[in-house]
Parts: C-alpha cells; sequence; structure tokens
C-alpha cells in the first residue's frame, strides 16, 4: 500500500500549526482537484500521486518555509552551549506534542534527543548557528 500524502489544504495547515506560520507555503503546487484527470467524488479531497512537478513545487515549498521560519516562535529558550541540552529538551517536549497532538512518550524524547544530538555538529540546536539545507542538500549554516 503506497503511503499517502496530505493533501496541499492539510500541508498549509501543518506548517500554520507546527510553526505558528500562516504563510500557505503549498499554495504554488498543482491542486488537489483532480486525482488522474478524475473529478475527485469523495466526501473529502484525495492527495494525487506525487509527479516530478510536484515534487518540485514541494521541495521549493519547504525551502520557502525553512527561509521563513522564526526560530524564536518554535524554541523556548535561547540555547547557549551550557544549556543547550536543557533547551532541547523543553524543545522537543514543546514542538512534540504539537507535532503529535499529545506528550512524547520518554522513550520518544530519547530518539528525538539522540537523533538530533547526533545530526547536529557544534551542538545539538546549533549554537553556533541554525542548521539549513540548500537545494543540493548541502548544509548551510545560517546565523
Amino acid at each position: 500500500m503506497p503511503i499517502s500524502r496530505p493533501t496541499l489544504r492539510e500541508y498549509n495547515n501543518t506548517v500554520r500549526d507546527l510553526l505558528g506560520a500562516n504563510t500557505r507555503p503549498a499554495d504554488g503546487c498543482p491542486t488537489d482537484d483532480h486525482l488522474d484527470g478524475v473529478t475527485d467524488t469523495y466526501g473529502f479531497p484525495v492527495a494525487p500521486v506525487v509527479d516530478s512537478l510536484l515534487a518540485s513545487r514541494l521541495r521549493d515549498a519547504a525551502s520557502s518555509v525553512a527561509g521563513a521560519a522564526d526560530l524564536s516562535k518554535v524554541l523556548p529558550c535561547t540555547p547557549t552551549a551550557a544549556t543547550e541540552q536543557a533547551c532541547l529538551g523543553q524543545y522537543l517536549d514543546k514542538f512534540g506534542t504539537r507535532a503529535f497532538r499529545r506528550p512524547l512518550l520518554t522513550d520518544e524524547l530519547t530518539r528525538l534527543t539522540a537523533l538530533v544530538t547526533v545530526s547536529g555538529t557544534g551542538g545539538a540546536l546549533g549554537v553556533d548557528g541554525a542548521r539549513r539545507t540548500d537545494r543540493g542538500g548541502r548544509r548551510q549554516s545560517v546565523p
């Protein structure tokens, strides 16, 4: 069974709910009105297969969201070298609750902490600058 993707409306709502930004990044994507050229007869929108055009537009939307993200809206603290682990715990607790729509379980917090710590260089939250990637997947440091 293929993994379904969110509809464009769901994508926009997720960005709004998680990041507090009402930028509607998926509005530049082809619409979800039709599925393989056939009018949607379901009682709810069905997300179509991701073709190369949609993949490109979704990548652009994700880049736009990352570029416009205001970390002060999602970070409950200001990380420093001395407080980074405590700040990471606060962030995962706050953001994880929004993303999962429930408090995270202890093993989920442990796995996410390990993932963030391993994926970051210069600290879990990138005390030396937020981490972003460019369109080629190369890491960029943003002051």
